[in-house]
C-alpha cells in the first residue's frame, strides 16, 4: 500500500471520528474532514445535507469513514448516510469503514421490545438501513464496526445526560439488573479497529467492539475510585421503568441491554491483536472530564 493515503473521515468532531482521524495520522496518513483541523487534518466546511461539499471532502480520497448521526426524523439519518456514500462512490473511494450500534443487523427482533417509544422503536432499523446502504454500495471493501456504550458517556460534557443523578445524588440510577454486563467501549479502540481495516484487514467483517465488560456496581466501584468521590448505585424498580420506558430513550435502551444486550464476546474482540483500553483506564486518563461530571 501506498504510503500516505488520504481518507475522509465523518463524525470527527465527536468522539469516534477524532479517535479514528488520531490513528489514521498517527500512521502517517491525511484525513479530510468537514469537522477538525487541529489534529493535522484538512479541514472541509459544509455539512452531510451539502453534497457538494461532501464531493470536495471526498476527492482524492482511498477511503471513508461513516458515522451517521442520530436525527429527527429518523429517515434523515438514512438520506445524509446515503449522501456521503454517494459522494465517496462517485469520487472513487475504494473502502469504507462504518460505525454503526451492536447487532443492527438484528433491528427486527427489537421493534416490539419498546413498541410505545417511538426513538427507541427506530433506532435498530436505521442503524441497519445504513449498514445496509455500505454493504451493497459498491466500495471494493466495506468493514462495519459495531460499537458498545462508549465510554466518553461517563464522562463531561455528555455524562450528565446518561445519569442525571450522577452529579447531584452521586448515583447510577439504571433500568438493569445487578448482574447485567455493560458492555463498553474506548473510542480510541474504535479508531484502532478502523485503522487496521482501512490498512488490508477485516474487509467484509461485521465486528462488535467493546472494550471492557462490567456490572452497574463494578462501574460505580471503578467511577469512584478514581475520582476519590463516593458513588453509588441503584436499580430502578419495575414500576419506575413502566412509568418511564415510552418517554425515556435512555431507559428504553436499558431495557434492551438488560433483556437483550450487545452480546460482544470480549476474547474474540482480543482476538484481533489490537490493545483494548479498560474501563479504569480509560477514566484515568479523562480524570477532569469524570470529575467534571460528578462535581
Amino acid at each position: 500500500m501506498a504510503y500516505p493515503e488520504t481518507f475522509f473521515v465523518t463524525g470527527a468532531s465527536g468522539s469516534q471520528g477524532r479517535a479514528v482521524a488520531r490513528k489514521l495520522l498517527s500512521a502517517g496518513h491525511k484525513p479530510s474532514s468537514l469537522a477538525i483541523q487541529k489534529l493535522g487534518a484538512t479541514l472541509i466546511k459544509g455539512d452531510y445535507d451539502d453534497i457538494a461539499a461532501l464531493e470536495e471532502a471526498a476527492e482524492g480520497c482511498t477511503g471513508v469513514f461513516i458515522l451517521s448521526m442520530g436525527t429527527q426524523p429518523a429517515s434523515l439519518e438514512i438520506e445524509q448516510a446515503q449522501n456521503i456514500i454517494d459522494a465517496s462512490i462517485a469520487a472513487g473511494v475504494k473502502k469504507a469503514v462504518c460505525s454503526t450500534v451492536t447487532r443492527a443487523e438484528e433491528a427486527e427482533k427489537f421493534i416490539g421490545l419498546v413498541p410505545g417509544n417511538p426513538h427507541f422503536a427506530a433506532y435498530w432499523p436505521t442503524k441497519k438501513a445504513v449498514q445496509d446502504a455500505v454493504q451493497t454500495a459498491g466500495f471494493e471493501t466495506w468493514t462495519i464496526l459495531q460499537p458498545a456504550w462508549l465510554m466518553t458517556n461517563w464522562i463531561a460534557p455528555v455524562g450528565p445526560f446518561f445519569f442525571s443523578e450522577l452529579k447531584k445524588d452521586k448515583l447510577l440510577d439504571v433500568a438493569l439488573r445487578e448482574d447485567t454486563i455493560i458492555y463498553i467501549t474506548a473510542p480510541d479502540d474504535m479508531g484502532s479497529f478502523a485503522l487496521k481495516a482501512f490498512e488490508g484487514g477485516l474487509s467484509g467483517e461485521i465486528i462488535r467492539v467493546a472494550s471492557d465488560g462490567l456490572t452497574i456496581g463494578e462501574c460505580a466501584s471503578v467511577v469512584s475510585e478514581v475520582s476519590g468521590v463516593k458513588v453509588g448505585w441503584r436499580i430502578k424498580t419495575e414500576e419506575e421503568v413502566e412509568k418511564q420506558k415510552d418517554i425515556n430513550p435512555l431507559v428504553a435502551s436499558q431495557i434492551w441491554a438488560r433483556d437483550e444486550g450487545p452480546k460482544v464476546d470480549l476474547e474474540k474482540v482480543r482476538g484481533y491483536g489490537i490493545p483494548l483500553t479498560g474501563f479504569r483506564e480509560f477514566l484515568e486518563s479523562h480524570k477532569e472530564g469524570l470529575l467534571e461530571a460528578i462535581d
